[in-house]
């Protein structure tokens, strides 16, 4: 029988979001969304995140798709910079993406007519131009031409399948792209592992760590023609 108090003891309440400014999930038509999420920098304990568009929500999928990420804040505290009037105005990053060797990236994520103005691209050299070197060693623009719409539903999957990937998993799907020498499918990877619990999650970490591509970009399926790659770092 399971011991009730155990479970009481060893609990971790999701710790709250960080954004630097409240986000209202109840706005008429909104696509605002929130996820508990687990990075390096929390020692992957649970945190709340919060995402004020599609776009915003890709984004940071792609990045906890990546094995070089050690934290992603959302709505981080404002940055203060001089417009092109003169003027001195405030500007919060949709993100402050700290990677593993501690390079930190600003990144600004916006929808491709809006980006492509002169004006919003003027503001985003200002904004490079200004930054505090404290704050990050540089600023990136994300839009919906950054990446293949498949690739952030590959990104999507992989975040909702973390928690079912065994370790058991990762080993033995690692072991047999190792020792792959021409393509194959996703299905006859797993039936060659023996169908291990999370497998196809460990797959997906595999596509994104650059161990094994597609032949085609697509939305991975058990039918998906998979070769190895070339990252084995």
């Amino acid at each position: 029988m399971t011991n009730l108090m155990n479970i009481t003891e060893n609990y971790l309440p999701t710790l709250p979001s960080r954004a630097s400014r409240k986000i209202n999930l109840r706005t008429r038509g909104s696509q605002r969304t929130v996820a508990p999420v687990q990075l390096p920098s929390n020692e992957f304990r649970p945190r709340k995140m919060y995402f004020e568009s599609k776009l915003e929500r890709s984004f940071a999928m792609l990045m906890f798709a990546r094995n070089n990420v050690f934290d992603l804040h959302e709505q981080p505290p404002a940055v203060d910079f001089v417009d092109h009037s003169g003027s001195k105005r405030k500007h919060i990053f949709d993100f402050l993406v700290t990677l593993n060797n501690g390079r930190k990236l600003a990144i600004i994520v916006k929808n491709s007519p809006s980006a492509s103005k002169a004006e919003f691209q003027s503001k985003v050299r200002q904004l490079a131009q200004q930054m505090p070197t404290d704050f990050a060693n540089d600023v990136i623009l994300f839009t919906d031409k950054s990446f293949h719409t498949s690739e952030g539903i590959n990104a999507e999957r992989l975040f909702k399948a973390k928690t079912l990937i065994t370790e058991a998993a990762r080993e033995i799907i690692g072991s047999l792209i190792r020792e792959m020498n021409h393509q194959t499918t996703v299905e006859q990877l797993l039936v060659k592992a023996g169908h291990p619990v999370g497998g196809f999650g460990a797959v997906l970490e595999a596509l994104f760590d650059s161990r094994i591509k597609s032949a085609h970009p697509e939305i991975i399926s058990p039918k998906s023609i998979i070769f190895r790659g070339g990252n084995w770092a």
